[in-house]
């Protein structure tokens, strides 16, 4: 059996399908506690979020107005648009897939979308492999970043799994900042003032990530990019996941902070502050806390036993 793809195991993001079809075979086919087949075609009520892992909960998961039902499914609004119907879908869908005679409006309305990805129980397991197979000819033609995210478009096309798109799901990344909170301010600046009494007082774990916010934020947040802000006397601090220690979660870790951010020159007293800047400090502010919270109540359980 020829096999054309040469990304091997060079795209990392080739985990996302992959994992979820691990999931959706391993599911299938693991019995119940009663002994009898766990099949997913049994579970008429329920669908999946699928997210990335630099996402992090705000709080409670819900869709208003949206239901996801079989073959419904629905996901965040992205601005990816229709780029892969220039791909040679043929070769990468088969030549009668419905993903070759996809048309931009239907991209538009249905299909330029990205995580959270919310998908009906019953529809995963096809719709999984068919991503996984799609991935490693995406990337042949297309080896960027995205290649995968187009290929879930394209495995979605084939289906007819025509997604409802949904603003407002999560922020941070990928997606313009809310403007005109009247709270985003003093919120921002409540975290920020922390800093001018001590390290101990950023990194209390509060009750997570939601008591950044003094309003009501979105689902979740993407932490995909850097977020630099000024503290009140004009240094510059930031926090990238790259840079974080992979033992973070470690009870013996040290607390979580951003870092000095290098080759930005520090303000004069007096400045202010612009909107990214106050989303970035917040962005900064949920990560910090939501790692504090989740080793004091993991190390607290650890410690009982």
């Amino acid at each position: 059996k020829k096999v054309y793809s040469n990304y091997g195991n060079t795209y990392r993001f080739n985990n996302k399908p992959n994992g979820l079809r691990h999931w959706a075979e391993a599911g299938s086919n693991t019995a119940g506690e009663s002994g009898t087949p766990s099949s997913f075609d049994a579970m008429a009520d329920e669908a999946i979020v699928l997210i990335d892992p630099d996402f992090l909960f705000l709080g409670p998961f819900d869709l208003p107005g949206t239901q996801v039902t079989y073959k419904q499914p629905a996901a965040a609004s992205y601005g990816l648009g229709d780029k892969w119907l220039s791909f040679n879908l043929t070769k990468i869908c088969g030549i009668d897939s419905p993903c070759v005679t996809t048309t931009k409006n239907e991209v538009s309305k249905h299909y330029s979308v990205g995580p959270p990805y919310i998908i009906h129980v019953r529809d995963v397991p096809k719709f999984s492999k068919k991503w996984s197979e799609l991935v490693p000819a995406t990337y042949d033609e297309y080896p960027e970043l995205y290649a995968e995210m187009f290929a879930y478009s394209m495995a979605a096309a084939h289906f007819n799994l025509k997604h409802e798109r949904v603003d407002g799901i999560f922020t941070g990344c990928m997606v313009n900042f809310s403007r005109g909170e009247k709270a985003l301010q003093s919120s921002a600046e409540n975290f920020i003032n922390n800093f001018d009494s001590s390290s101990e007082k950023v990194t209390q774990s509060h009750n997570g990530a939601q008591s950044c916010f003094d309003f009501k934020p979105p689902p979740l947040l993407h932490y995909c990019q850097r977020y630099p802000f000024r503290l009140n006397n004009g240094d510059w601090r930031v926090f990238a996941k790259r840079r974080v220690s992979h033992n973070i979660l470690s009870c013996t870790s040290d607390p979580l902070l951003p870092w000095p951010e290098g080759g930005k020159a520090d303000s004069e007293p007096g400045f202010e502050r612009t909107t990214d800047e106050h989303w970035h400090a917040l962005a900064v502010c949920a990560v910090v806390r939501g790692v504090a919270y989740a080793k004091k109540m993991g190390c607290a359980s650890t410690e009982k036993h």
